[in-house]
Formats: structure tokens, C-alpha cells, sequence
């Protein structure tokens, strides 16, 4: 009976330390989308409740489940209302266990280009099938949440996208709407 009681307590007390480190290091507060009721918004008791600078926006981006190894949709409250892709990958690689490099993001028309850097994750050092939960958390993200967005784009800074495992045209669309 005491062992239990030792296990439930060292237990709280390294769920306690971990949901402390979690909070520090991450910029926008994240919950599963599982339940619609776990997510919490704050606001700021200065400003106009109408006013759309101050609102907090909530979307739902996309992040790797490592125990099933597929991609699991997360619940994130922004604390700004203009949505941009270059704060969609952001918010998606700040919850991907792999060191993601990113070198630029931009948006011409309704097609989204994600450039990589070429010695990171996806182009280099991860399995396949990371990469290509990595391609799709980004993609399916900037699909859901950019309104003008109709196709997502992947390359290296070197130029196509060309990795161990995948390879895509300069301009050919890895996903659209």
C-alpha cells in the first residue's frame, strides 16, 4: 500500500514538472481536439471586446502522434487574429518532436511554398515515414487554416524538394484543396 502511494505522488510530481516546462517553452497554448471543452481562452481586459487586434484566434494545426505514428490534430488559441502561413509552420514545427529547418515561407496567389533548409528534417536525417508525417502536418495545416490557400508547395534551398525518400518538382504541389 505505501509503494502505491509513493508511485501516485512521484507520479503528480513529474506531471506537475513536465506541464511546468511545457508552458515556458511553448508560444501558443495547445490542447487536443478531442475535447472541444479543454480549450480556454483569455482575455484582455484592456481593450474593446470588439476590437480584432486584441481577439484570440483559435485553429487547428497538426502535429505527429509518436506512438501511432500518424498525424493528430491540436487545438492551438493564437493571441492575435491575423493567421498567416508563416505562423501556421510555425505553430506546427514548435509541436514536432524532430528539429525542423525552415528557411522561408512564402505565398504567391493561392499557392503556399515552404522552402527547407537543406541539411534538416525532412530534406535530411529523418525516416521516411517522419518525413512524410512532416509534409502533411505543415500541408494540411496551411490547407485548413489560409483561406486563400489552394495548394502547398515544398523545396530546398537548393531548390526542388529532393530528399532520400521524396521527390517533387520546383513548383509541383505536394497537397491542394
Amino acid at each position: 500500500m505505501k509503494g502505491k502511494k509513493v508511485c501516485i505522488v512521484g507520479m503528480a510530481v513529474i506531471t506537475c514538472f513536465l506541464l511546468a516546462c511545457s508552458k515556458e517553452s511553448k508560444p501558443a497554448q495547445i490542447t487536443q481536439s478531442s475535447s472541444p471543452s479543454s480549450t480556454t481562452s483569455q482575455s484582455n481586459p484592456t481593450t474593446s471586446p470588439d476590437s480584432d487586434e486584441t481577439k484570440d484566434k483559435t485553429v487547428e494545426v497538426y502535429t505527429i502522434d509518436m506512438e501511432q505514428m500518424t498525424t493528430s490534430p491540436l487545438k492551438t488559441n493564437l493571441k492575435r487574429s491575423d493567421v498567416t502561413p508563416k505562423l501556421i509552420v510555425d505553430v506546427v514545427i514548435s509541436n514536432i518532436d524532430e528539429k525542423v529547418g525552415v528557411s522561408q515561407i512564402k505565398q504567391d496567389g493561392t499557392r503556399v511554398t515552404v522552402v527547407f533548409k537543406s541539411g534538416m528534417a525532412p530534406l535530411k536525417g529523418c525516416e521516411g515515414k517522419m518525413e512524410e508525417l512532416i509534409l502533411e502536418c505543415i500541408s494540411n495545416s496551411l490547407l485548413d487554416n489560409i483561406d486563400s490557400c489552394q495548394s502547398v508547395v515544398f523545396q530546398s534551398e537548393r531548390g526542388p524538394y529532393e530528399s532520400g525518400h521524396f521527390s517533387f518538382g520546383m513548383n509541383e504541389a505536394y497537397a491542394t484543396n
